[in-house]
């Protein structure tokens, strides 16, 4: 038994051209294809600093693939730098992509918490070679916020973080 699962957002009706996933289920031995809601989308987003009015921490999770986030650490003079979204509710987290431009994160946590002040690391990435898509599966991870903790960037001396979007989806 197999499922197509493909991203998409609440209220999303258009579902032609769908790629995704395989998965489980199928129905009179058809695919089936669920949707895999986007938990971030149109949800607050605030960061420990933005560049500047144009690269908020909202451009993350607009849905907009032409806008970005970014950190402005270069004017800062600090190399720690934060992403943190509020998804609204507790959910199970198992999927988080992050779409990263030039300026990406090599050491890096991927944080939730219940509250917004106790966080639980969910993933821990040390020496990241790559920026662009990366997903992280299998988080196994539950909390109302998402936290993107960065403490090295590849963009050196200056460590600016920099992202186009960032999607999490349920387990």
């Amino acid at each position: 038994m197999q499922a197509i699962f493909h991203d998409a957002r609440p209220g999303d009706g258009d579902l032609e051209g769908l790629a995704g996933v395989t998965g489980q289920a199928k129905i009179g031995g058809a695919e089936v294809c669920v949707p895999a809601v986007d938990l971030v989308r149109g949800k607050t987003a605030t960061s420990s600093a933005d560049e500047s009015s144009s690269f908020t921490a909202a451009n993350v999770v607009d849905g907009n693939a032409s806008t970005r986030w970014s950190s402005g650490q270069w004017m800062c003079n600090i190399q720690v730098g934060w992403l943190v979204i509020d998804l609204g509710a507790v959910y199970d987290i198992d999927r988080l992509r992050l779409d990263w431009e030039a300026a990406f994160g090599v050491d890096y946590q991927i944080q939730v918490s219940d509250d917004g002040f106790d966080w639980m690391t969910a993933r821990d990435v040390v020496g990241a070679a790559t920026g662009g898509v990366v997903e992280h599966a299998n988080l196994n991870a539950r909390g109302r916020y998402v936290r993107i903790y960065l403490t090295k960037s590849r963009i050196t001396p200056t460590n600016d973080y920099s992202q186009y979007s960032v999607n999490a989806q349920v387990a």
